[in-house]
């Protein structure tokens, strides 16, 4: 990438790998956005996030990309047309420090993180409706974690358990037709940081 950056959000639209925030080379937040098309194997900056971020979230529903995670529960949506960012419902908790974030039927899950008041608290953000819905919390408190959906369903695994806490294992899933979770076996060793720096 053009600009040095960590702890930063992403999300895909049109083709093009959008990244947003972060901490930039000197460790203060940022609020660039830089866009890799990988047609033409080139970076080109669009308009910056309202403000500087870090450890943000992003995620792209309904053919739109949103912008969340940060600040006081604050969600922007890009519109790709006019290269800008309106201002959309904000979130009912932060979800700062790395949450889990998901797409299911076009609606954005995001779970754990700071900013909510035990960590593992869970929201679902209709862009139709512009709503966003406190559903059940997650059974293992967790920050700097990671998520995705198989076959409709939300996965959260790994993260740390508090907010400078030791890393976890824990799998869990999320089934939306019943509104509940589930325990799945740990990963092989505790990870946090999406993956990275376990241990």
């Amino acid at each position: 990438m053009p600009l040095s950056r960590q702890e930063l959000a992403a999300g895909i639209l049109n083709g093009k790998l959008y990244v947003l925030g972060g901490y930039d080379a000197s460790r203060a937040s940022t609020a660039n956005v830089q866009v890799y098309n990988p047609t033409t194997d080139t970076w080109t900056s669009a308009h910056p996030i309202p403000y500087p971020v870090n450890h943000n979230a992003a995620a792209v529903a309904g053919g739109n990309l949103y912008s969340f995670g940060a600040g006081a529960g604050e969600v922007f949506l890009y519109n790709a047309n006019n290269n800008s960012w309106v201002a959309r419902a904000s979130s009912h908790y932060v979800y700062s420090q790395t949450a889990a974030v998901g797409v299911i039927n076009n609606q954005i899950y995001v779970a754990g993180g700071t900013g909510t008041p035990s960590q593992r608290q869970l929201e679902v953000y209709d862009p139709v409706s512009n709503t966003w819905t406190i559903k059940a919390p997650m059974s293992v408190p967790r920050n700097h974690t990671g998520g995705g959906v198989i076959d409709g369903k939300f996965y959260v695994v790994g993260g740390r358990v508090s907010d400078n806490g030791p890393p976890t294992a824990a799998l869990e899933v999320y089934n939306p037709q019943t509104n509940s979770w589930s325990g799945r076996a740990d990963a092989s060793c505790p990870r946090r940081y999406r993956g990275g720096g376990g241990g």
